[in-house]
This record gives structure tokens, sequence and C-alpha cells, in this order.
């Protein structure tokens, strides 16, 4: 019995030295090899956040697009609108307030529809320089995931 204790001592005293040497390479390898994929994560993190950000920003462009396009029908028809009933003054009798307040009134109208639809027009290209910065910022993170990735392999 005493020979068993004694032989159990034994194998679990060279066990727990053999780990406790395995213990510590692993600890700095695999410290260094998880700095390494922690940072490969961020990198890619931030890679997912700029394609997050670029796609809502595309799917705002595309609705501010149709925004714009129900202004221009807009102001398109307010532009009709004013000419016809400038047409119907000049056409009319002179003198006829009626018609010449319907004609100013449909060139405020017509003016307005105009500045809206600039204005649409204004935000699309300030969106589409912004989604052109971000697919930029994005290449460029790609390139730098890329790289971290090859040098982690």
């Amino acid at each position: 019995m005493k020979r068993g204790l004694k032989a159990v001592t034994v194998v679990a005293i060279i066990l727990f030295t053999a780990m406790g040497a395995v213990a510590q390479k692993i600890d700095k390898d695999a410290i260094a090899t998880l700095k390494r994929k922690k940072e490969i994560l961020n990198e890619q993190t931030k890679l997912n956040d700029l394609e997050l950000k670029a796609a809502y920003e595309a799917l705002s462009q595309q609705e501010l697009i149709a925004d714009a396009e129900k202004l221009n029908e807009e102001a398109d028809k307010a532009m009709k609108t004013a000419k016809q009933h400038a047409s119907d003054l000049h056409d009319g009798e002179i003198g006829d307030e009626k018609l010449a307040k319907k004609a100013t009134q449909a060139a405020k109208d017509a003016s307005k529809s105009t500045e809206k639809a600039h204005k649409q027009a204004e935000k699309i290209a300030k969106s589409k320089k912004y989604l052109e910065r971000l697919n930029d910022d994005i290449r460029k993170q790609r390139i730098l995931v890329d790289e971290l990735i090859k040098e982690n392999a």
C-alpha cells in the first residue's frame, strides 16, 4: 500500500511539473496569438460598422431620389400651370385682377416647387459624396484586415 501511494505521488509530481512547463510556454504564445486575433477582430468590427453605415446611406439615398422624382413632377406641373395662367392673362382682358392673381400665385407655387426640388438635389449630391467616402474607407479597411489576416496566418 505504501508502494502504491509512493507511485501515485511520484506520478502526480511528474504530471504537475510537466504541466507547469507546458502551461508557461502556452501562455506566452497564446497571449501573443490572442492579442493578434483581438486586433483582427477590432479591425473587422470597424469594417462591419463602415459597411452598415454605407448600406443605411444607400437606402437613405434611394428614398431621397424617390422624393426628388416626386418634387420634380410637382415642379413641372406647377410650371405648366403658371405658364397656362400667364397665357390666359395675356389672352384675357386688360385689368382682369382675378386672372392676374391666379397667374401670380401659380408663379409663386412654381418657384417654391422648383426650390424644393433644388434642395432635394443638393441633399442627394451630399449623400452621394458621403457614400463615396464611406466606400473608400471600406476599401482601405478591407486592405488592412486582409494584411492582418495574412500576417497572422
